[in-house]
Protein backbone atom coordinates (compact mmCIF):
# COMPACT_ATOMS: atom_id res chain seq x y z
CA UNK A 1 0.00 0.00 0.00
CA UNK A 2 2.84 2.40 0.87
CA UNK A 3 4.44 1.71 -2.51
CA UNK A 4 1.22 2.67 -4.31
CA UNK A 5 0.88 5.95 -2.40
CA UNK A 6 4.54 6.82 -3.01
CA UNK A 7 4.19 5.99 -6.71
CA UNK A 8 1.07 8.19 -7.04
CA UNK A 9 2.83 11.09 -5.32
CA UNK A 10 5.86 10.68 -7.57
CA UNK A 11 3.76 10.65 -10.75
CA UNK A 12 1.86 13.76 -9.58
CA UNK A 13 5.13 15.63 -8.92
CA UNK A 14 6.53 14.66 -12.33
CA UNK A 15 3.40 15.83 -14.22
CA UNK A 16 3.17 19.08 -12.24
CA UNK A 17 6.83 19.87 -12.84
CA UNK A 18 6.46 19.16 -16.58
CA UNK A 19 3.39 21.43 -16.84
CA UNK A 20 5.21 24.28 -15.08
CA UNK A 21 8.26 23.78 -17.27
CA UNK A 22 6.16 23.79 -20.48
CA UNK A 23 4.40 27.00 -19.45
CA UNK A 24 7.63 28.76 -18.55
CA UNK A 25 9.25 27.66 -21.82
CA UNK A 26 6.23 28.96 -23.73
CA UNK A 27 6.41 32.27 -21.89
CA UNK A 28 10.08 32.67 -22.77
CA UNK A 29 9.45 31.71 -26.41
CA UNK A 30 6.71 34.34 -26.76
CA UNK A 31 8.83 37.01 -25.02
CA UNK A 32 11.78 36.29 -27.31
CA UNK A 33 9.58 36.47 -30.42
CA UNK A 34 7.50 39.58 -29.70
CA UNK A 35 8.75 41.15 -32.95
CA UNK A 36 7.55 38.07 -34.87
CA UNK A 37 3.96 38.59 -33.60
CA UNK A 38 3.73 42.40 -33.61
CA UNK A 39 1.89 43.62 -36.70
CA UNK A 40 0.64 40.10 -37.46
CA UNK A 41 -2.73 38.38 -36.90
CA UNK A 42 -3.48 36.77 -33.54
CA UNK A 43 -3.79 33.39 -35.29
CA UNK A 44 0.01 33.30 -35.76
CA UNK A 45 0.62 33.64 -32.02
CA UNK A 46 -2.24 31.31 -31.11
CA UNK A 47 -1.00 28.55 -33.42
CA UNK A 48 2.47 28.78 -31.85
CA UNK A 49 1.11 28.38 -28.30
CA UNK A 50 1.48 24.89 -26.88
CA UNK A 51 -0.71 25.72 -23.88
CA UNK A 52 -3.82 27.60 -25.01
CA UNK A 53 -5.35 30.45 -22.95
CA UNK A 54 -8.15 29.57 -20.53
CA UNK A 55 -9.86 32.96 -20.42
CA UNK A 56 -9.80 36.41 -21.98
CA UNK A 57 -10.57 39.82 -20.49
CA UNK A 58 -11.08 43.05 -22.40
CA UNK A 59 -9.79 46.53 -21.55
CA UNK A 60 -12.35 49.29 -21.94
CA UNK A 61 -11.35 52.84 -22.83
CA UNK A 62 -12.74 55.95 -21.25
CA UNK A 63 -13.33 57.52 -24.66
CA UNK A 64 -15.62 54.81 -26.02
CA UNK A 65 -17.18 52.20 -23.76
CA UNK A 66 -18.38 50.19 -26.76
CA UNK A 67 -14.91 48.99 -27.75
CA UNK A 68 -12.07 47.04 -26.19
CA UNK A 69 -8.64 48.26 -27.33
CA UNK A 70 -6.75 45.45 -25.64
CA UNK A 71 -7.24 41.98 -24.19
CA UNK A 72 -5.52 39.97 -21.53
CA UNK A 73 -5.33 36.24 -22.21
CA UNK A 74 -4.87 34.15 -19.09
CA UNK A 75 -3.49 30.68 -18.62
CA UNK A 76 -2.62 29.07 -15.35
CA UNK A 77 0.32 26.93 -14.45
CA UNK A 78 -1.09 23.84 -12.70
CA UNK A 79 -0.17 23.69 -8.99
CA UNK A 80 1.99 26.76 -9.45
CA UNK A 81 2.67 29.77 -7.33
CA UNK A 82 1.32 32.21 -9.91
CA UNK A 83 -0.49 32.78 -13.17
CA UNK A 84 0.67 33.85 -16.62
CA UNK A 85 -0.91 36.48 -18.88
CA UNK A 86 -0.48 37.58 -22.45
CA UNK A 87 -1.52 41.22 -22.86
CA UNK A 88 -2.38 42.24 -26.41
CA UNK A 89 -3.20 45.70 -27.65
CA UNK A 90 -4.94 45.57 -31.04
CA UNK A 91 -4.28 47.65 -34.16
CA UNK A 92 -8.02 48.35 -34.33
CA UNK A 93 -10.20 48.15 -31.19
CA UNK A 94 -12.76 45.35 -31.10
CA UNK A 95 -16.44 46.05 -30.56
CA UNK A 96 -17.80 44.75 -27.28
CA UNK A 97 -20.79 43.34 -29.14
CA UNK A 98 -18.29 41.24 -31.10
CA UNK A 99 -16.22 40.00 -28.13
CA UNK A 100 -19.18 39.28 -25.87
CA UNK A 101 -21.28 37.55 -28.48
CA UNK A 102 -20.89 34.10 -26.87
CA UNK A 103 -20.31 34.91 -23.22
CA UNK A 104 -21.09 37.78 -20.84
CA UNK A 105 -18.22 39.96 -19.61
CA UNK A 106 -18.03 38.32 -16.19
CA UNK A 107 -17.62 34.80 -17.65
CA UNK A 108 -15.00 35.03 -20.39
CA UNK A 109 -13.79 31.48 -20.97
CA UNK A 110 -11.59 31.32 -24.06
CA UNK A 111 -12.56 28.39 -26.26
CA UNK A 112 -12.87 27.28 -29.90
CA UNK A 113 -16.09 29.28 -30.23
CA UNK A 114 -14.32 32.50 -29.14
CA UNK A 115 -11.17 31.99 -31.23
CA UNK A 116 -12.55 33.19 -34.63
CA UNK A 117 -13.43 36.57 -33.05
CA UNK A 118 -9.71 37.24 -32.50
CA UNK A 119 -8.00 35.13 -35.21
CA UNK A 120 -7.63 37.87 -37.86
CA UNK A 121 -7.11 40.80 -35.48
CA UNK A 122 -3.72 42.47 -35.85
CA UNK A 123 -1.48 42.70 -32.77
CA UNK A 124 -0.18 46.21 -32.13
CA UNK A 125 1.55 45.56 -28.81
CA UNK A 126 2.31 42.33 -26.95
CA UNK A 127 3.47 41.70 -23.38
CA UNK A 128 3.88 38.50 -21.39
CA UNK A 129 3.96 38.56 -17.61
CA UNK A 130 3.32 36.40 -14.57
CA UNK A 131 2.09 37.03 -11.07
CA UNK A 132 2.98 35.42 -7.79
CA UNK A 133 0.35 34.39 -5.18
CA UNK A 134 0.35 37.94 -3.78
CA UNK A 135 -0.46 39.41 -7.19
CA UNK A 136 3.01 40.89 -7.72
CA UNK A 137 4.02 41.07 -11.37
CA UNK A 138 7.31 39.67 -12.61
Amino acid sequence: MKKIVIFILFVNIVFTTNAQSDTLQQQLRVEQNIAKYTGKPFSLLYNDLIIKPKSVWGALTSKNINVERAHQFFYEIPDSVGDTYIYIEWQEPLLISETQKYQPYFLRVFNAQEYPTYADKIIKKLQVYSTDPNGLVY
